[in-house]
């Protein structure tokens, strides 16, 4: 049985500040167009910010092949998070706001690996107020690290027997 393996990456966080509006804006048309969503590629270059080319984004892959990814934002983490949290440390807001992954399994979802959130130095305090979009890898051709990479060796031990 072929099962479907869908990825999310969401916001998740605890804390709030005040605005701010430093961020990289809207990056090409492609990103205006994928605004809210992740492009999914086997080839980095096709998601070069600014350059991206559509016709390699991918929806499917088999197990082994490398996936990039490039996350399109319409504002940054931080902005995106201010209204919708409660908190007035702006410190710890900084520090505690990350992006998760979710993980879906023939349309259910299966988890959302907070354990698996993104290391304090991948994702500066000011890549979270400026960037509105990110790449990143969950296996490369060279087996480099990127973001995302870690999550998906955790996805991938954590249920390994599902995926078949």
């Amino acid at each position: 049985m072929l099962k479907q393996l869908f990825l999310v990456i969401t916001f998740f966080s605890l804390h709030t500040a005040f605005s701010q509006d430093n961020t990289i804006g809207i990056t090409s048309p492609i990103h205006q167009k994928y605004i809210g969503k992740i492009a999914f590629s086997n080839n980095d270059n096709d998601l070069a910010k600014g350059k991206e080319n559509e016709a390699g984004f991918k929806s499917e892959f088999n197990l082994g092949e490398p996936i990039y990814f490039r996350v399109y934002l319409k504002d940054a983490l931080l902005n995106t998070l201010r209204p919708i949290t409660k908190f007035n440390d702006q410190n710890t807001f900084n520090r505690d706001s990350r992006f998760t992954l979710k993980v879906y399994l023939d349309g259910k979802h299966l988890d959302s690996l907070f354990s698996a959130s993104l290391q304090s130095d991948d994702f500066y305090e000011d890549d979270k107020k400026t960037w509105t979009t990110f790449r990143g890898a969950f296996k490369s051709v060279d087996n480099s690290v990127y973001i995302g990479t870690y999550m998906f060796k955790e996805l991938l031990t954590k249920y390994e027997r599902l995926l078949t």
